[in-house]
């Protein structure tokens, strides 16, 4: 919810600067930086992390993590929460429910 209320507030406050004095459009893409997702948002965060490298040096570890949607049940409950299946109960589904 907090995601949308930003997405929401940047575009409100966008439309009102994007009009430039000749009601030509200004740089649109400066202003959608801030909203996470978009080329915008993405381009800024690879100048950030070049920046980072640049002054302190390469990372010596890289690690990412995943959630095994799969197989955790509170995942399971989640994904059944957003897709509005509160009811169903996440141990009976089967093996083809759960993968798509």
């Amino acid at each position: 919810m907090k995601e949308f209320y930003n997405v929401k507030s940047t575009i409100s406050a966008s439309a009102k600067k994007i009009v430039g004095q000749h009601g030509n459009i200004e740089d649109l893409h400066l202003i959608m930086r801030n909203i996470r997702g978009t080329a915008a948002y993405w381009r800024t965060a690879l100048l950030d992390l070049t920046a980072m490298i640049k002054a302190i040096g390469p990372p010596t570890y890289f690690v990412t993590f995943s959630c095994n949607d799969i197989n955790w049940i509170d995942m399971r409950k989640a994904l059944l929460y957003a897709d509005r299946r509160e009811n169903a109960h996440p141990e009976a589904l089967s093996i083809n429910e759960v993968q798509n």
